[in-house]
């Protein structure tokens, strides 16, 4: 019995020495070697240190020096200067869950695969850390993180499982824009985020908000961004479109103060904003917003000085006030449209100033149908106003230009369940002077009423030398017909002008009367084609022009 008890106490002084022999051998640097190289060989990780420090008079604690860790089967990587690991009771009966590890001086890459970790902890924290993710629509690059994540709970599909997170991020890069100053705080679950805090130094200015993400949206308490500075490559349409990929977002108050973004042709310089209830879910939705911005230009179009204030009600957006310069000149309005049916109507509107050109084939485009995929079928003026504007075309065939040009359209529809034409209101119209294909005029003026379906021209005229011209017309609009007629009679004026504006009769220099009836069909190409009429002239009682127009050719009886 006695031999025995010595045999115990002999062999538990064995174990002893042989547990302070393996101690001091893996504080050793050839002995940090090996163990790494048993880790490695027995593990699906490659494990690399140079050396472990152990203190007795902290035995909860161990401190692992120059440690890399990498998946076998993925690129993932983790490195550090030092990483302290530390142990509670919990760890002789579950070995993989660790009171605390500290990260200090590393690097994390990440893949596009999150690696599967056999580690857990009450705490995970990060000093002076940097991490990188490359993925094929997103990269993320940060540098000195501090902060950690309690408790970190990984899971195969998930590297930060669930629990309460806080970290600061000197600088970064997110899909090459630069942020620095970065501050975040809240809680993460898989598939649910909330964000307590967060704040940065982004893109040449600030951002900070607060919200949550669950179910692919995100819901933002507050969004402020300040002197944000923004580039793209993609046109508007573009923009737009990769819009559509992201998650839905909702922010209950936005705020924006000097916003510069520039595109493809397009730019906004300026803007401050403030929405309620914002939301984009593959269009944009808010209650009430505000805006100014200095500068918006859209391909060839440029606009500075907008101002709007708007609202959204039941699918109805208000547009309570919109005020902008364009072409040297001020534009006034407001109104609503209705998603519902589809319709815009300006409730009051004002031009003062405006220098316009139209567009290359505007009347080709109006003689079209609206595109029944735009938002936009019926269009309503319910008071405009024109003042000391030009309105100029520029087409070889027939240029054009009015000066100083003033009018009132009032209740008048332009657009009807896609069709472009005039409705159910009138409109006045009148310039100081003008040209009509190289035609000089002075003080041309034009009235317009409708009839149902027929738009009239009740009295145009203009003064040509010491003459004057002046007429009627009209339009029918039904069953998308834009059948048209027109009357117009010259009074001592050169007999020449049918032949300047195009109708190739008889050349005559002597002034005298003409009547000219022509009708068309607007909607053909070449409208020329289509006309059909007379033209009669005479000076002192003598013929001079007797002309019948047939399919446009031009037959002369002189």
């Amino acid at each position: 019995m006695r031999w025995l008890m010595k045999s115990l106490v002999s062999l538990i002084l064995i174990v002893i020495l042989f547990i302070i022999i393996i101690y001091a051998f893996i504080q050793t640097q050839w002995g940090a070697q090996k163990t790494s190289e048993w880790l490695t060989q027995y593990t699906d990780y490659d494990i690399h240190f140079s050396g472990i420090e152990h203190d007795l008079m902290q035995p909860e604690q161990v401190i692992v020096y120059d440690l890399l860790v990498n998946p076998k089967q993925d690129k993932a990587i983790v490195s550090a200067k030092s990483a302290q690991i530390r142990f509670n009771w919990q760890f002789f009966t579950t070995p993989s869950h660790l009171q605390k590890i500290t990260l200090e001086n590393g690097n994390i890459d990440l893949a596009d695969k999150a690696p599967s970790i056999p580690l857990s902890a009450d705490i995970l924290q990060f000093k002076n850390m940097a991490l990188r993710s490359e993925k094929t629509d997103f990269s993320f690059d940060a540098k000195k993180i501090t902060g950690g994540i309690t408790p970190w709970i990984p899971t195969s599909t998930d590297l930060i499982g669930a629990g309460h997170f806080q970290f600061s991020i000197a600088d970064g890069m997110i899909n090459n824009n630069e942020f620095s100053n970065f501050i975040i705080s809240g809680q993460y679950q898989p598939n649910n985020i909330q964000i307590e805090k967060l704040g940065t130094r982004l893109l040449n200015g600030s951002l900070s908000l607060s919200g949550q993400y669950q179910d692919n949206q995100w819901k933002f308490d507050n969004v402020y961004m300040n002197g944000l500075r923004w580039q793209s490559s993609q046109n508007f349409n573009e923009l737009i479109q990769s819009l559509s990929e992201y998650p839905r977002i909702s922010i209950r108050s936005l705020n924006i103060v000097d916003l510069t973004a520039e595109g493809k042709q397009w730019a906004i310089s300026g803007f401050d904003g403030q929405f309620s209830q914002f939301s984009w879910n593959n269009d944009l939705s808010f209650t009430t917003g505000e805006f100014n911005t200095n500068d918006v230009v859209f391909q060839d179009e440029h606009i500075t000085d907008l101002i709007a204030k708007l609202n959204l009600q039941n699918n109805q957006l208000n547009l309570d006030n919109l005020s902008l310069r364009y072409e040297k000149g001020l534009i006034k309005l407001s109104g609503h449209w209705n998603k519902n049916n589809k319709t815009l109507t300006i409730q009051d509107a004002t031009l003062s100033g405006l220098l316009y050109t139209l567009p290359e084939n505007w009347l080709t485009f109006l003689a079209k149908p609206i595109d029944n995929k735009s938002n936009i079928q019926n269009i309503t003026i319910e008071q405009l106003s024109i003042n000391q504007s030009i309105l100029i075309d520029i087409t070889p065939e027939f240029p054009f230009q009015f000066t100083n040009l003033t009018g009132k359209l009032q209740n008048l529809m332009v657009a009807k369940e896609g069709e472009w034409g005039l409705w159910q209101g009138s409109a006045v119209l009148n310039a100081d002077s003008g040209t009509l294909n190289r035609i000089e005029l002075r003080r041309p003026d034009l009235k317009i009423v409708t009839q149902q379906d027929n738009a009239i021209v009740e009295q145009y005229s203009a003064f040509i030398g010491d003459g004057i011209v002046r007429g009627s017309a009209g339009l029918i609009q039904s069953n998308q017909q834009r059948q048209f007629s027109l009357i117009a009679n010259g009074l001592n004026v050169p007999l020449s002008i049918p032949y300047t504006l195009g109708l190739k009769t008889t050349y005559s220099d002597d002034i005298g009367q003409f009547t000219l009836k022509l009708k068309g069909d607007l909607r053909s190409s070449p409208v020329s084609s289509t006309l059909n009429g007379t033209l009669t002239g005479s000076k002192n009682e003598q013929q001079i022009l007797n002309s019948l127009i047939q399919n446009g050719e031009i037959i002369n009886h002189l």
